[in-house]
């Protein structure tokens, strides 16, 4: 038996106030940040996560989310974090629900990630609140995730917000 590399998250939507941390902005993700969003991820991933990937095919990826192609897009749950001078140091990507399999019906997070100097700062904790807020005043009830089994940092954020494992 095979030890599947994700762990399913899932948790209710309603949440602490969120704190943003100092020197950071939220707003909702648009098309036209797409290339810094995909220049960010790829600082954001170790190289065995990267692999060949390109900035141009990250971007598409990123495109292809905001069209649809993973579930219905909800830009009010997808927000970014930029520092002050309006550089991109957080993202997190969210669907009304996915057809994937061995995962929870209803809203879930595609992606999140933080650029490497702004980790442990409150960031990625922000982005899941202001997600997890705009999905609870829209009257959802839950939110899921995917993370990689050995991500022991984003576990415990994930676990400290009250995700818990799902299981099919």
């Amino acid at each position: 038996m095979t030890t599947e590399p994700n762990l399913t998250y899932i948790a209710g939507t309603a949440s602490l106030p969120a704190t943003t941390p100092p020197g950071i902005q939220l707003r909702p993700m648009e098309v036209s940040d797409a290339v810094e969003i995909a220049e960010l991820w790829m600082t954001a991933y170790p190289p065995e996560v990267v692999g060949g990937e390109s900035v141009a095919t990250v971007e598409a990826d990123i495109v292809a989310a905001m069209d649809g192609e993973y579930g219905p897009f909800l830009q009010s749950a997808s927000p970014i974090a930029m520092r002050a001078d309006g550089a991109i140091v957080g993202s997190l990507q969210t669907v009304a629900d996915t057809s994937w399999d061995r995962t929870p019906r209803g809203p879930f997070i595609l992606d999140i990630f933080v650029s490497p100097d702004a980790r442990r700062s409150g960031v990625a904790r922000v982005l899941l609140r202001f997600a997890k807020d705009a999905l609870h005043a829209q009257g959802m009830g839950t939110v899921g995730l995917r993370v990689l089994r050995d991500n022991e940092a984003a576990r415990g954020l994930y676990e400290s917000e009250d995700f818990r494992e799902w299981r099919p």
